[in-house]
């Protein structure tokens, strides 16, 4: 993938992290690397309404940690 393009979702990327660290009151984030985990997360979510402060909290934290990585990624592009 040429640099620009790579740039160019980077900054994408960047931008969703943002938004979604800025309102994670009014949001729920829920990141996970495992798609069967995450997966019965959201169902748990949708049907029950069940999301703790601790999965919040960890969402927030690894959202934040990406995003961080992500702007860091981007300056060794510069």
């Amino acid at each position: 993938m040429p640099d620009d393009e790579y740039a160019r979702r980077l900054k994408t990327a960047a931008r969703i992290l943002a938004s979604g660290i800025e309102d994670s009151s009014e949001l729920k984030i829920i990141i996970n690397d495992d798609l069967t985990d995450a997966a019965e997360e959201v169902h748990e979510l949708a049907q029950n309404g069940t999301f703790s402060d601790e999965q919040q909290a960890k969402g927030i934290a690894l959202a934040q940690q990406l995003l961080a990585d992500t702007k860091a990624a981007l300056a060794q592009l510069q």
